[in-house]
């Protein structure tokens, strides 16, 4: 999160994980929350795919919401955990890397945090908001 702005989305893949990220992009002195929700900023919750539907309409349902997710977005940062148990199938990091450029991947204990660059030819906001 060091280098993640609030502007940037994040995409946690089980939403109550917002505390854990508040607590760790703090200083963690005496109130490790206080201006939490600032560092949390732009954020979204994990999809978790109607996989019971079969693959071909399960990738088809994650394609919209990611495009509806991301939509604005030109960094997409994620932070994964039980992803086997949510996202069996993996569909949303499927996406991610067929619609996004992997910059970073950091791992620690029971979570994962990537930094996506999604392709801008997808996004005319996206590109637009590049400096």
């Amino acid at each position: 999160s060091q280098n993640r702005s609030p502007d940037e989305l994040l995409i946690i893949q089980i939403p109550h994980l917002h505390i854990a990220y508040q607590y760790y992009s703090s200083d963690q002195a005496t109130n490790p929350f206080e201006n939490g929700a600032q560092r949390l900023g732009w954020w979204a919750a994990g999809l978790t795919p109607a996989t019971e539907l079969g693959d071909e309409v399960a990738r088809s349902q994650v394609d919209r919401q990611m495009h509806t997710l991301t939509f604005g977005a030109a960094d997409i940062w994620v932070m994964l955990s039980e992803v086997d148990l949510v996202d069996p199938a993996h569909l949303m990091i499927d996406w991610l890397n067929d619609n996004a450029e992997l910059i970073e991947q950091v791992d620690f204990h029971g979570t994962q945090v990537r930094q996506y660059r999604k392709r801008l030819a997808l996004d005319p906001v996206a590109w637009a908001a590049q400096p």
